[in-house]
């Protein structure tokens, strides 16, 4: 068993300046160089934290079934208090059927595996409440604008959930072996910009919206014919 905690924490922050209409000399290439009058430099910060605590507990009987269980909370600076802290479950279930069986060299090894698994992910930062982006000011006068994203309060965050199923046989004393799994994925409640009317004020709109579905199978072999 265990028990732990990790805290993630993210910080960016740029300046960034062109020139306007281009160099006035080329190949030179500097600020100064500017044809026309520099705009004021853009500046980001940003700041995110992703604060989580996790256990997990493993069981073994009698050398053959192998329960694995997990809980993981993690609480996301980027979406909405109301929204903010979620738990994601995992659980897995091994059994090593060949344990139970006569001792063969034809057959040398065997597993059935059994899996669940939950995890999640946050919103984009800066994505919950509309800001204003200030501009270069116009005749002594403050400029700002609004962002042709519309934010959005209410975001919860993306969940995937994944549910897998495998085989494992090993054969002639590891000599030849195969595995095959069978899985499935669902991401739940993207976080995704979908496009409004511009008669909003807006292009676009974040969201939590879609189900995506991966699934698939593997299928893996190996032969060592000297061992």
């Amino acid at each position: 068993a265990l028990v732990g905690t990790n805290i993630r924490k993210n910080t960016i922050s740029s300046i960034r300046a062109t020139t306007n209409g281009g160099l006035s000399v080329p190949g030179v290439y500097a600020l100064s160089n500017s044809k026309n009058a520099l705009n004021a430099p853009s500046e980001s910060y940003s700041q995110s934290e992703v604060d989580g605590v996790f256990g997990k507990v493993g069981l073994v009987y009698d050398n053959w079934i192998i329960l694995d269980g997990t809980a993981r909370r993690d609480v996301f600076s980027t979406l909405p208090k109301a929204n903010n802290a979620y738990y994601y479950p995992a659980a897995s279930l091994g059994l090593i059927f060949t344990e139970k069986l006569a001792k063969s060299d034809l057959v040398t090894f065997g597993k059935l595996r059994f899996n669940y698994a939950e995890v999640g992910n946050g919103a984009p930062v800066l994505s919950l409440y509309d800001t204003y982006t200030l501009q270069p000011a116009f005749n002594g006068q403050t400029v700002a604008s609004n962002s042709t994203n519309k934010n959005n309060p209410d975001l919860k965050p993306e969940r995937t959930k994944s549910l897998e199923a495998g085989l494992e046989m090993r054969f002639l004393k590891n000599r030849l072996g195969f595995d095959v799994t069978v899985y499935k994925m669902n991401t739940v409640d993207q976080i995704l910009l979908a496009s409004v009317s511009r008669a909003t004020g807006f292009n676009n709109k974040y969201i939590n919206a879609g189900d995506v579905e991966n699934k698939g199978v593997e299928v893996s072999m190996f032969i060592r014919p000297i061992h």
